[in-house]
C-alpha cells in the first residue's frame, strides 16, 4: 500500500506543480460556472459531476478554481490506482503495475486534463474503479449484482465516454448467462436499479433548471427540454465551407481523419519508445486467455468507434479511456520482459520515467495566463454596465468564468452572439442576469431566414437598452453565427464601430469618438507565451490559441482602417505591421492585407516581402495566391505608365489605370469613367441569396453563359439601349455576386475591362 501512497503522492504533486490556477481553452470555465451556480452544463449535463465539483468547491483550500482541478487531480489518480490493481492481479507482481502507473500518468492526455477543470480525468478513474470492482463480483452475490445495477446507473451522470462499460456489460451477461438465468429476478431487478439510477442522477436536471441558476443551458424543466439536452439535439452539424463540423457527421471523410488522429495520438502518448511493450502485452494478455483481456479489449474498441464517429472539439480527450487499456497492456509487456531478463527490472523501471521526462516542458502549463490576460485586456477601462457582444466557445466561456466564479466585472454583461440570436433560453438568461431589456418584438423578428437577421437583431437589442454602452468583439465581425452561411455576421449601416482595444466601441452614425490608443498597449504576465505558439496534440486547442492571437491581431488591423479612412497613412501602416507580426499561426490575412497597402504605396519590394510571408503562413491560401499572382503580373516587364492603381471599395478591391475615375454611391455600387468619358463601368455586390437585380438597359437582345476568371459561374446578358451595347454579367463567387454593367461593349477600351475585372476581389 505504501508504494501506492507514494506513487499518487508524486503523481499529484506533479499535477499541482504544472497546473495554472485558472481555466483551459475550452468548457472549463462553463462547467466551472455551471458547477459554482450549481447549474447546468453544457450538454448532457454532467449532474454527478456537478455534485462532486459543489462538494469540492467547499474545501477551504485556495480559489474555486485550484479546487475544481484538485478533483480533476484525483480524478487521475483514481484511474492511476485502478490501473495499478489490475496490472497487480493480472501478472502478480507489484514492479509491472508501478511501470503502468508511472507511463499513464504522465501520457500526454491524462497529462493534460489532469490541470484541466473537466470531466474526463474522474469519469475514467470511477470507470476504471467500477470495472474493476464488477469483474471480481460473483454472479450468484445478489446483494453485490443489486448494488452494482444502481451504482452503474448513478455513474451514467458523469461523462458520456462511461458508456463503454454497456458492451462489456453485455459480454459479461453473455458469458455468466447460464447463472444469469438460473438468478432471472435478481437481474431483472438490477436493470431496473440501474434505470433508477439514470433517472435518480438526472432528475437534477429539471431540478435546478427549475431553480433558475446563472448557468442553466438548454433550461431542461419539461420531458422535451430534457430529451433535447440529453441528446445535444442540434449539435450535429457538417458544413466545411463554414468551417462547421461537429458531432455525427456521416462523413467517411471525417472518420478517416479521426481514426488516423486516434493513431496519432496513440504513437505518441506513452512516447515511442514504449508502443513495443503495448503490442507484446495484448499479446500476451490474449494468449493466456487472461479473463480481463475481452473486457480491456472491448473498451478500447468502444472507445475507438466513439472517437471516429463523433467529431467533437474533446475527441483528444475522450481517447483517454483507451490509454488506460494500453497502460495495463504496457505493465503486461513489462511483466513478459521480466520473465524473460530478471536483471533488466530496474532498467526498465527508469524507461517508466520516459514520459515524465518528455512531456514535462511541454505539459508544464503553470504560466498559461492566455484566460487572465485576455480578461484583462478586454475589460480594461470599460464603463459601469457595459454590454460586451463576442463569439466563439472560448469567449463564452471565459466570461461565465469571469462572472460567476471570479467575481470579475460582474457588472459587464457578456452576450454570446450566436447562442443569443439561437436560444431562447439564453435570452431569457440575458434577462435574468444580465439586466438586458430583450422585448417579445425583438423574439419576433428571429425567424432565421436571412443572413441580414443576426444584425437586425443585435441593432434592436442596442435600441432597446439606451442605458447600456455596447461593445462588439472582432469575431463576429468576420466569422458566420449562421448555419450554412458565410455572411451571418455583425455588418450594421445603423452604428458605427470605434476600434477599443480589443473591442469595437458601437457608436451612433453622427458620433465624434475616436479611439484611445492606450487601450491597444496590451499587458501579458508572460509575454513569451505570446511569442511562441505552445506546442498542443489537442486540435481545439491549437484553433483556439490561432483565435485568440488573431483577436489581439484584429484590434490592430481594425485601428489601421481607422487611421486609413482619416488618411493617416503612417498610423495605418503601424498598425498594419503591428497586426502581422502579432497574428496567429496560419492566419495569412493579416500579411495580405499589409501587401495590399504597400501596393496602393507603390512600394512594391515591401508588398512582395509582405505576400512571401503571408504565403510562408498558409501556401495554399487561395486569396493570397490570387492576389500575389495578379501583383506579380502588374510589375513584371511593363512601364511605369500601364502600372495600375488600387481601389477599395467598401467591399471589394480592383485595380485599374491611373487617369481613370474612380466612384462610389452611399449605396456601395462602384462607378469607373474612362478618361474620356466615353467608357463606363458599373459594379455592385449582393448576397447570391438576395433576389436578383431586375434592372433592364434597354432591349435585350440574348442572353447566357460566360467566361470569367476565378468565377464559380457567371451569366451575362446583352443589351441595346438606343444603339448602344451594353454588357451585363452575373459573376458568382461562393456566396456572393458581382453584378458588373459595361459599355459600350464595342469599344476597344473592353480589353482593359477585361485586366480591370480579372482583379476584382472581396474585401
Amino acid at each position: 500500500m505504501w508504494i501506492i501512497v507514494l506513487l499518487s503522492s508524486f503523481a499529484f504533486l506533479i499535477y499541482r506543480l504544472t497546473s495554472y490556477p485558472g481555466i483551459s481553452w475550452v468548457d472549463s470555465g462553463i462547467i466551472a460556472a455551471a458547477v459554482s451556480s450549481l447549474g447546468i452544463s453544457n450538454p448532457p449535463g454532467f449532474p454527478l459531476y456537478m455534485l462532486l465539483g459543489k462538494v469540492f468547491t467547499l474545501v477551504p483550500i485556495g480559489d474555486i478554481s485550484s479546487r475544481l482541478q484538485i478533483l480533476s487531480h484525483l480524478g487521475a489518480v483514481i484511474l492511476l490506482f485502478s490501473v495499478y490493481i489490475f496490472v497487480k492481479r493480472i501478472t502478480g507482481k507489484a514492479l509491472p503495475a508501478v511501470f503502468s502507473f508511472v507511463a499513464l500518468a504522465f501520457s500526454y492526455n491524462l497529462w493534460s486534463q489532469a490541470g484541466n477543470i473537466e470531466t474526463f480525468t474522474i469519469t475514467n478513474g470511477f470507470m476504471y474503479l467500477f470495472l474493476l470492482w464488477v469483474l471480481e463480483i460473483d454472479p450468484k452475490d445478489s446483494k453485490k449484482v443489486l448494488l452494482a445495477g444502481l451504482v452503474g446507473g448513478i455513474l451514467s451522470g458523469l461523462n458520456p465516454v462511461v458508456s463503454v462499460l454497456v458492451p462489456v456489460g453485455a459480454w459479461w451477461v453473455y458469458k455468466n448467462r447460464i447463472i444469469i438465468s438460473k438468478n432471472l429476478k435478481i437481474y431483472i431487478i438490477a436493470s431496473i436499479l440501474a434505470a433508477l439510477g439514470v433517472v435518480l442522477i438526472y432528475s437534477y436536471l429539471p431540478i435546478r433548471a427549475l431553480a433558475k441558476p446563472y448557468m442553466n443551458w438548454g433550461n431542461p424543466v419539461n420531458f422535451e427540454n430534457i430529451r433535447k439536452h440529453l441528446v445535444g439535439e442540434g449539435l450535429n452539424i457538417y458544413e466545411p465551407e463554414t468551417s462547421s463540423i461537429n458531432g455525427f457527421t456521416g462523413q467517411p471523410k471525417v472518420w478517416l481523419e479521426s481514426g488516423l488522429h486516434y493513431l496519432q495520438l496513440g504513437f505518441y502518448q506513452f512516447t515511442p519508445v514504449l508502443l513495443p511493450l503495448v503490442f507484446l502485452g495484448a499479446y500476451n494478455l490474449w494468449r493466456s486467455k487472461n479473463r480481463y483481456f475481452w473486457p480491456l479489449a472491448i473498451i478500447i474498441a468502444t472507445n475507438f468507434v466513439y472517437v471516429v464517429l463523433y467529431y467533437g472539439g474533446n475527441q483528444e480527450s475522450w481517447t483517454i479511456t483507451s490509454w488506460g487499456v494500453l497502460a495495463i497492456f504496457i505493465g503486461v509487456g513489462v511483466e513478459k520482459i521480466i520473465s524473460w531478463r530478471p536483471k533488466l527490472k530496474w532498467a526498465l523501471l527508469n524507461l517508466a520515467l520516459l514520459p515524465l521526462i518528455f512531456w514535462f516542458p511541454i505539459l508544464n502549463h503553470s504560466k498559461y495566463t492566455f484566460g487572465d490576460d485576455y480578461s484583462q485586456n478586454m475589460y480594461k477601462d470599460l464603463p459601469q454596465s457595459a454590454v460586451v457582444i463576442g463569439g466563439g466557445d472560448y469567449f463564452y466561456t471565459l466570461t461565465a468564468y469571469d462572472y460567476q466564479v471570479k467575481k470579475y466585472r460582474t457588472d459587464v454583461t457578456a452576450v454570446v452572439g450566436n447562442m443569443f440570436y439561437i436560444f431562447d433560453w439564453y435570452r431569457e438568461g440575458l434577462r435574468n442576469y444580465g439586466g438586458l431589456n430583450v422585448s417579445k418584438n425583438l423574439e419576433s423578428m428571429i425567424k432565421y431566414k436571412s443572413v441580414d437577421e443576426f444584425t437586425e437583431v443585435v441593432d434592436q437589442l442596442i435600441a432597446e437598452n439606451p442605458e447600456r454602452q455596447f461593445y462588439i468583439t472582432p469575431l463576429l465581425l468576420r466569422d458566420t453565427v449562421v448555419a450554412g452561411h458565410k455572411e451571418g455576421n455583425y455588418h450594421t449601416n445603423k452604428y458605427k464601430l470605434i476600434p477599443n482595444g480589443l473591442l469595437f466601441k458601437i457608436v451612433p452614425l453622427n458620433s465624434v469618438a475616436e479611439p484611445n490608443e492606450e487601450l491597444f498597449k496590451f499587458s501579458f504576465k508572460n509575454p513569451q507565451i505570446m511569442a511562441k505558439a505552445p506546442f498542443y496534440m489537442e486540435r481545439n486547442y491549437k484553433n483556439a490559441y490561432k483565435i485568440l492571437k488573431d483577436d489581439y491581431a484584429q484590434s490592430f488591423a481594425g485601428l489601421a482602417e481607422y487611421y486609413l479612412a482619416k488618411g493617416d497613412k503612417a498610423k495605418a501602416e503601424e498598425y498594419l505591421l503591428r497586426s502581422a507580426e502579432f497574428s496567429g499561426p496560419g492566419s495569412p490575412q493579416f500579411y495580405n492585407r499589409l501587401a495590399i497597402f504597400y501596393i496602393g504605396e507603390k512600394r512594391f519590394a515591401e508588398a512582395r516581402s509582405s505576400f512571401e510571408k503571408a504565403l510562408r503562413e498558409d501556401p495554399e491560401n487561395k486569396d493570397v495566391l490570387s492576389n500575389y499572382q495578379k501583383f506579380l503580373g502588374e510589375i513584371s516587364g511593363k512601364n511605369e505608365n500601364t502600372k495600375r492603381e488600387l481601389y477599395e471599395a467598401k467591399k471589394f478591391i480592383f485595380f485599374y489605370l491611373p487617369g481613370w475615375f474612380v466612384s462610389e454611391d452611399k449605396n456601395g455600387a462602384v462607378g469607373i469613367l474612362s478618361p474620356d468619358k466615353k467608357f463606363r463601368i458599373k459594379i455592385t455586390l449582393r448576397s447570391k441569396s438576395d433576389a436578383p437585380m431586375n434592372v433592364t438597359y434597354g432591349s435585350l437582345i440574348q442572353e447566357g453563359q460566360a467566361q470569367i476568371p476565378n468565377s464559380d459561374q457567371t451569366n451575362i446578358k446583352v443589351w441595346n439601349d438606343r444603339g448602344v451595347k451594353k454588357y451585363e454579367f452575373d459573376i458568382f463567387r461562393g456566396e456572393n455576386v458581382f453584378n458588373v454593367l459595361v459599355y459600350p461593349a464595342d469599344s476597344p477600351l473592353m480589353a482593359e475591362f477585361d485586366q480591370l475585372i480579372s482583379t476584382l476581389e472581396l474585401r
